[in-house]
């Protein structure tokens, strides 16, 4: 009979235990710390991540297209100046060659002057 009642605390106490082992690894699936809350915080880490990802690609496609819209303005402009500084350096070449002209006609007459003088002192 002593025997009987040991086997039945043993197993009362086993029981005890199973309960108790039982209720901590429902702590750990369901529980503020459990795997339920780890899952949880993972898919919305994971969404976030989604979200950031999606305005990382948005904010990229902003950029490019503003990068090209300054690329095309910087062309338009380049091609204007170019032709600024063709039509300037025509209108220089135009006044320097009339400067130039006009500076061989009067040394022209310089010349026929002094061979004038030249020819009257022989």
């Amino acid at each position: 009979r002593d025997r009987l009642e040991k086997i039945a605390t043993d197993l009362l106490h086993c029981d005890r235990r199973c309960s108790t082992s039982l209720a901590e690894l429902q702590q750990l699936v369901t529980g503020p710390q459990g795997l339920t809350a780890v899952d949880s915080t993972l898919q919305e880490l994971h969404r976030r991540s989604d979200d950031m990802e999606a305005a990382l690609d948005q904010s990229r496609s902003a950029l490019h297209a503003e990068f090209s819209a300054m690329v095309g303005r910087m062309r338009v402009m380049e091609d204007s100046m170019s032709k600024q500084l063709d039509a300037t350096m025509e209108e220089e070449r135009s006044t320097r060659g009339t400067q130039l002209q006009a500076l061989q006609d009067r040394l022209e007459v310089t010349i026929q002057g002094l061979d004038g003088k030249v020819a009257e002192e022989q």
